[in-house]
């Protein structure tokens, strides 16, 4: 058997096939090959577009097959000067040590690293080994890493929604798909069984509602998620909503996704500022789903993306003034009307908190027909248009209380005290509870409500008795008022915790006690109420820590 022939010397099968080409004196006169040398860190191009860089210096791979300058970071590796010569670090005798706990791990979270460990491109081997210090830790120690919507992935977002009881189809669309990355804008519709799908169908399911309370047509529910598919602002402030609400209430991971969406809605925004366009309607509904997610998180700042988030927001607040300040645009039963609604629920929720008038006009034709109305225009409607009615009662005695001196007069006082009585006297049967705790040994015994129309519409006629209440400017024993006080507000915060199905409710709760939880002695009835408080950030994501610390100061807590 013979071997396989060789190719011969200047055969195209080889390089000795080259004519003058000497193998043995190539051998001889190449220089050995030598390392690239690597520098600690990847260069700023690939960094900035979230590359793997090799590292190579004076210029990496990937800037050679780009043609472009090789920019390094500039990161340096600085050890404490009083180094020894064996490599210890050297400390005085008298040098103070903290202790530490056996497991520890360092981590770096300045924003540049935590850009990059969110990218997919980035891995551990971008960085040498002299700059991890870890020691052994449980993994569950470790903060959850950073997502950006671009690793939105499905399997991440069903484990968020796995908390409680599902449907056939919910378990199917949240096991069935693999991870897929968010799409950019324009979306394609119908959209694939993955992360906005679900976010919407989040808000449809949970979070409509909040702002549906007093709307019969469920406008949230129904209309702004198909609105939503051919308004880019409208669509992504839903999507924020939902990924701020999951954020805060379930997993910590949705915060990046939420803020991408929140900061895609800010530029439509801009835009609607600018030009104003046929889309009014929706822009106004996105402008009150956008102040729901400032109440969730505060008043956010620009992020370093050169974005004047506070001019952002007066335009959004100037603009739903604009807009309501258009007679034409609150007809009865549009989504206008609907946003009308809502946003006046959060200008006196704002008007609370602040202890600042009521800024949305009450002064147009949907207010007046609300409140003239003694029938329903529907069979049914009558009970939202009674709920609708004590907001605005709630929302006139609030202007009468951080109005003006000058305009608080007793004549003033009487006519708002004259209008509550009104309505308690002509609300529907149906506003009177189905079931009320016995159980009197609690601070806040339960009051349930079957619609949330009733539970809203009680709960701010309740309210606007205290602000009156506590603000008759001619009564004398401020003990018979601090004792109605403390009972209407028993009420107000009974009624919220009788009805979790309705969240808002215990915002009015929250608000309730931000106002008059000073009135409280009694250390039951101050712990009841933190308690409350807690809950409402905890299952609601609504911001109550300032209010806990007020109360605390209030109640004189060390």
């Amino acid at each position: 058997m013979t071997s396989p022939a060789t190719p011969a010397s200047g055969s195209p099968g080889s390089p000795d096939g080259i004519p003058g080409f000497d193998p043995a004196a190539s051998a001889a006169s190449s220089p050995p090959p030598t390392q690239p040398q690597t520098a600690k860190f990847g260069c700023i191009n690939c960094r900035e577009q979230h590359l793997k860089c090799d590292r190579i210096t004076p210029k990496c791979g990937t800037c050679s097959r780009s043609n472009r300058e090789c920019r390094p970071t500039g990161l340096k590796i600085r050890l404490n000067g009083d180094v020894s010569t064996n490599g210890k670090l050297n400390f005085a005798a008298n040098q103070k040590w903290v202790k530490t706990p056996k497991r520890l791990v360092f981590i770096d979270e300045t924003k540049s690293i935590m850009r990059d460990a969110s990218s997919p491109g980035s891995g551990a081997d971008d960085f040498d080994d002299t700059v991890l210090f870890e020691a052994t830790v449980p993994s569950a120690v470790l903060p959850p890493p950073v997502l950006t919507p671009m690793q939105f992935s499905s399997s991440t977002y069903s484990s968020a929604f796995d908390s409680g009881p599902r449907s056939p189809s919910d378990r199917f669309l949240a096991n069935s798909t693999p991870a897929q990355p968010v799409p950019q804008e324009p979306f394609n519709w119908p959209l694939p069984l993955e992360n906005e799908a679900k976010l919407i169908r989040h808000f449809v399911q949970h979070l409509a509602h909040w702002l549906d309370l007093c709307d019969p047509c469920r406008s949230f529910e129904t209309l702004v998620p198909e609105r939503a598919r051919n308004c880019p602002m409208l669509l992504n402030a839903i999507l924020s909503f939902s990924a701020t609400h999951v954020s805060q209430t379930q997993d910590p991971q949705y915060n990046q996704a939420a803020l991408e969406y929140h900061l895609r809605c800010i530029e439509h925004v801009q835009k609607s500022l600018q030009n104003q366009d046929d889309n009014q309607e929706d822009h106004f509904a996105a402008a009150i789903i956008l102040r729901v997610i400032e109440e969730m998180e505060g008043t956010r700042t620009n992020f370093g993306l050169g974005i004047d988030h506070g001019r952002v927001l007066i335009g959004i607040r100037s603009f739903v003034k604009d807009f309501v300040n258009r007679d034409q645009a609150l007809k009865h039963g549009s989504l206008g009307a609907a946003s009308f609604w809502v946003g006046l629920r959060q200008e006196i929720y704002r008007a609370v908190m602040d202890k600042k008038k009521v800024e949305i006009s009450l002064e147009h034709s949907l207010v007046n027909k609300t409140i003239s109305m003694k029938n329903g225009s529907a069979s049914g409607h009558h009970d939202y248009n009674l709920a609708n009615q004590a907001i605005v009662h709630c929302a006139k005695v609030l202007n009468f209380v951080f109005g003006p001196r000058e305009e608080r007069t007793f004549e003033r006082w009487k006519k708002l005290h004259n209008e509550g009585l009104h309505w308690k006297k002509h609300k529907s049967a149906s506003f009177t509870p189905f079931a009320v705790d016995q159980d009197q040994s609690k601070s806040f015994p339960e009051i349930w409500f079957l619609r949330s129309c009733h539970v809203i519409g009680m709960q701010h006629a309740l309210l606007a008795e205290a602000f009156l209440e506590c603000n008759n400017l001619r009564r004398n024993n401020m003990v018979d008022a601090s004792n109605r006080v403390q009972e209407l507000v028993r009420q107000i915060c009974g009624i919220g915790l009788g009805n979790h199905s309705t969240a808002p409710s215990m915002f009015t709760a929250c608000m309730a006690i931000s106002a008059f939880g000073e009135y409280f002695t009694e250390p039951r009835d101050q712990l009841a109420m933190l308690d409350i408080l807690r809950a409402t950030e905890k299952s609601h994501a609504r911001p109550t820590e300032q209010i806990q610390n007020d109360m605390r100061k209030k109640w004189n807590w060390t």
